[in-house]
């Protein structure tokens, strides 16, 4: 197996290794690294790493929960029209341990779980 440069004709070759998983638009300058890896000139896999909007948001824990939900969607308002100026398709909260905040985000704000695990490692 090796390592082969990525070009767009592998594209077709990356979705359907994907097979149910939909891929974000690879052709995207977010994308920062395309790679394609060969084994005896069969394309086995493809591999990108793509920039996301992640959502940081601290707010005074002593607020009332009803300023504290403005605050947050005063935020969302702001955040939304600057990331999609930006190019971005997608905002990524990562919330630890606190569901009446995962719910806000799902019914307020419209979030998706995206029922993955949320792995990360710091470079």
């Amino acid at each position: 197996m090796k390592v082969i440069k990525f070009h767009k004709s592998h594209i077709k070759a990356a979705k359907q290794l994907a097979n149910k998983f939909t891929l974000p638009d690879i052709t995207s300058p977010l994308i920062l690294v395309r790679t394609t890896i060969s084994d005896e000139g069969k394309i086995v896999a493809c591999g990108f790493l793509k920039l996301i909007g992640e959502a940081i948001l601290v707010i005074d824990k002593d607020l009332p929960m009803s300023k504290r939900a403005e605050i947050v969607s005063m935020f969302y308002k702001v955040g939304e029209k600057a990331a999609k100026k930006k190019g971005l398709d997608e905002i990524n909260a990562f919330v630890t341990q606190d569901k009446s905040f995962v719910n806000f985000l799902l019914k307020r704000l419209d979030f998706k779980e995206t029922g993955a695990e949320t792995l990360v490692k710091r470079l």
